[in-house]
């Protein structure tokens, strides 16, 4: 049995000796502004003093409303020290017996829009490392960066 444990922007894929896998892991920073934008008119609505729509065209002022909604309903989980992280853990098991492969990864190997099923192809085909190494040349090329490119490519 694998016992497997996430939070957050991790993923989690399975893939068996038959070639089907299963995203086992829901992304919950995907669609995060859209939550956001929802949460904030809801609570405007109930009474709450929340700055105009305006005020979040400032990504800083965005992002740290977002990051209001850490471990809330409708918000994302994330491992920062909040007791209600325990709500939001996702959990499983899997039997091995017929497991070739298992995928563990962090979101800045990833877009949040991006189907994560054709992501999974491309490590497996490419190989992690080339993976990594591909996408880091693409986000130069860009200008863009991320936090974290962290993954696991487990081999059964």
């Amino acid at each position: 049995m694998l016992v497997y444990a996430s939070l957050g922007d991790t993923m989690i894929i399975a893939c068996d000796d038959q070639g089907q896998y299963n995203v086992l892991t829901i992304n919950t920073v995907k669609n995060i502004n859209c939550r956001a934008d929802f949460n904030r008119k809801i609570n405007r609505y109930k009474g709450e003093n929340i700055p105009d729509e305006t005020f979040f065209t400032n990504k800083q002022n965005k992002i740290r409303y977002n990051r209001f909604m850490a471990n809330k309903p409708n918000g994302y989980s994330v491992a920062n020290g909040m007791e209600e992280v325990k709500n939001t853990i996702q959990y499983g098991m899997l039997d091995t017996k017929n497991l070739k492969y298992v995928l563990i990864m962090s979101d800045g190997l990833f877009d949040l829009e991006e189907d994560i099923k054709t992501l999974f192809h491309e490590v497996i085909n490419k190989g992690l490392a080339a993976y990594v190494e591909q996408l880091t040349a693409w986000e130069q090329e860009q200008g863009l960066s991320s936090d974290d490119k962290t993954a696991v490519l487990l081999h059964f």
